[in-house]
This record gives C-alpha cells, sequence and structure tokens, in this order.
C-alpha cells in the first residue's frame, strides 16, 4: 500500500493489526474438511460460482475448460478477486489459468490436513472468533 496516500496507509496498518470477530462463516468443522478431497472446483463452487452462472456457464464444475471460457468474465468480480487473492496468499499461486490449475490442485491437497483454519483464519486473516452457519445440514 505505498501507493496510497498517507491518511490511508495509517487506516491500513491500524485494521491489519485487528483481530476480528466474523458473524457469518459458512464452513465445515476442521475434520470434515481435511476428510474431503477439494481442489480448485471446491473454491470455485461458493460465491464465485454464482458468477459464473451469471455469466452465462451451464453445467457442472467438474473440468477447467468448462470453467475457463466464463472465468475471463467473473475474475474481476468482488468473488473473483477474492478467490484470486485467496489462490494467491493461501496456496502461493499467482493466477487462475489452464497452465495454473494442476499446481493450485496440488497445493489445496498438501494444504488440507489439521491446522488449516488456525493458519488460514487465525494467523492470516487474523479472525479471533468466527460464527458458523452451517445451513447445509438443515438443523435449526
Amino acid at each position: 500500500p505505498a501507493a496510497l496516500p498517507a491518511a490511508a496507509q495509517a487506516v491500513y496498518r491500524e485494521t491489519e493489526s485487528m483481530e476480528i470477530v466474523s458473524s457469518h462463516e459458512h464452513l465445515p468443522g476442521e475434520e470434515e474438511r481435511c476428510a474431503l478431497k477439494p481442489d480448485v472446483f471446491t473454491l470455485l463452487g461458493h460465491y464465485a460460482m454464482d458468477d459464473l452462472r451469471s455469466a452465462g456457464m451451464a453445467g457442472e464444475l467438474k473440468t477447467w475448460a468448462a470453467v475457463e471460457p466464463w472465468w475471463r468474465h467473473v475474475r474481476g468480480t468482488g468473488y473473483g478477486q477474492a478467490l484470486r487473492i485467496a489462490i494467491r496468499d493461501i496456496y502461493g499461486v499467482g493466477d487462475l489459468d489452464s497452465k495454473t490449475v494442476p499446481l493450485l490442485n496440488a497445493r489445496i491437497a498438501a494444504a488440507n490436513r489439521p491446522g488449516l483454519y488456525e493458519r488460514v483464519l487465525k494467523r492470516m486473516a487474523r479472525i479471533h472468533y468466527a460464527v458458523l452457519d452451517d445451513y447445509w445440514r438443515g438443523e435449526p
């Protein structure tokens, strides 16, 4: 953020030091997450999927060839940008394209182990406390 004005830099530095309380997360328990075999389509399968559908994509998220024509339309949306930031910061992959999907899938698989939530949610995102909304269970 060196390109930011001084006042904005000060605000940025202050917010970077804050711990966060997240009032709304849709995450399975870490044990359940680690039992899954997540890949790039797992990451795309949440909000970014809605953007892909809005752009005109039909069908299932099963191959990059099916996603790629639509990805260029949504990569700059809020959800597209959030996904690109996540793959860069969490998995160390610079962008999402046909060349990086295999590397990204390998890094997602390697990171999917106990301690993932500690690393990503607590240390990287500084989320001190999160309310989990497990709507997919259908339980009140």
